[in-house]
């Protein structure tokens, strides 16, 4: 048990293992059999928004979903607005070299670890391009 507002923090040979269970407080994760309960109640019973509210996640390695710098950005604050996601970028010193061409924020974030990039349009492969290419 906890006081409301309690910071936590975790260390330990088996890292695996903690990022999952620590992935399983915001509900990235559902327990595969039994629960995990906060306040008495089962997780799986708040509402996904109010839940991820509660939780600020720090870690050891940057994650990047495959789609726009921006949405990436946004997605703990779904609905953020531009204003919004510039404002974030600039607390977190990144909003200067984000914002660069080709497609500043809209350019997709997780290039950067790819040497040939597949284009698909409407379900389709268009054809294989460089990085350089599919920033334009």
């Amino acid at each position: 048990m906890s006081r409301p507002a309690s910071a936590w923090g975790s260390w330990g040979p088996r890292a695996p293992a903690r990022r999952r269970s620590w992935a399983s407080l915001p509900r990235f994760y559902d327990p595969g059999e039994g629960a995990i309960l906060l306040d008495q109640v089962d997780l799986r019973d708040y509402r996904l928004a109010d839940l991820r509210r509660q939780f600020a996640i720090v870690l050891q390695e940057p994650v990047l979903f495959s789609t726009s710098i921006s949405e990436n950005i946004a997605y703990g604050r779904p609905g953020a607005n531009e204003a919004q996601i510039i404002a974030a970028a600039a607390a977190a010193g990144a909003h200067k070299f984000i914002s660069r061409p080709p497609r500043g924020y809209h350019r997709p974030s997780a290039l950067g670890v790819c040497d040939m990039v597949l284009e698909v349009k409407d379900g389709r492969l268009v054809s294989p391009t460089s990085q350089e290419g599919a920033m334009r």
